[in-house]
């Protein structure tokens, strides 16, 4: 990872985001889920749109599942603050495509 996407990552893991989740630990799931997406985008090579939404499907599944489970991540303002964050870090990286959170809930 460049200073630049250090600092980008730091900033996003210091700042307090409302993901309109029903509770703080749900909250803290799609703040996770968000960081961990990020720190994908800055340290793959080379990522393409269908790779990123298959890679967001397959967290926001693990993320819904179980007994545990945040099933109301897969509402539409966790998802569409997911979309968002994914997309300032793949422009943010350079990417020129997007995701949307349509492509994400099938």
């Amino acid at each position: 990872m460049t200073e630049e996407e250090i600092q980008y990552l730091k900033y996003f893991e210091e700042t307090y985001f409302a993901f309109e989740m029903f509770s703080l630990p749900g909250n803290q799931k799609v703040k996770d889920l968000i960081t961990e997406v990020i720190t994908s985008i800055f340290e793959e090579e080379k990522i393409t749109r269908d790779g990123m939404v298959d890679y967001l499907k397959r967290l926001i599944n693990e993320a819904c599942n179980g007994k545990k489970g945040f099933r109301e991540i897969k509402d539409t303002e966790p998802l569409i603050h997911i979309q968002d964050q994914t997309n300032r870090a793949l422009e943010f990286k350079g990417y020129k495509f997007k995701v949307t959170r349509f492509a994400i809930s099938k």
